[in-house]
C-alpha cells in the first residue's frame, strides 16, 4: 500500500479499522468482544454513514 491516498486508519478504541488503497478498494473491520454482533454492525453501519458525508463533500468540492 503505498501513495498519497493509501493507508490503514485505527479508532481509539482500536475496535475499528479502515485500510485505503491508491486504487478504488475500501477494507472496513468492524470488531467486538464475545457475541455483541450488533454493536459491530452498528459501528460499521455509522462509518459507512460518515464515509458518504465525506465523499459527498469532497466530490462537491470538486465540482466547484
Amino acid at each position: 500500500m503505498s501513495g498519497p491516498f493509501s493507508g490503514v486508519f485505527v479508532n481509539n478504541y482500536s475496535n475499528f479499522v479502515l485500510w485505503v488503497n491508491q486504487e478504488d478498494q475500501l477494507r472496513l473491520v468492524s470488531v467486538s468482544n464475545g457475541k455483541d454482533l450488533k454493536y459491530s454492525l452498528l459501528r460499521l453501519q455509522k462509518a459507512v454513514a460518515r464515509i458518504e458525508e465525506a465523499l459527498k463533500v469532497f466530490l462537491d468540492a470538486m465540482r466547484g
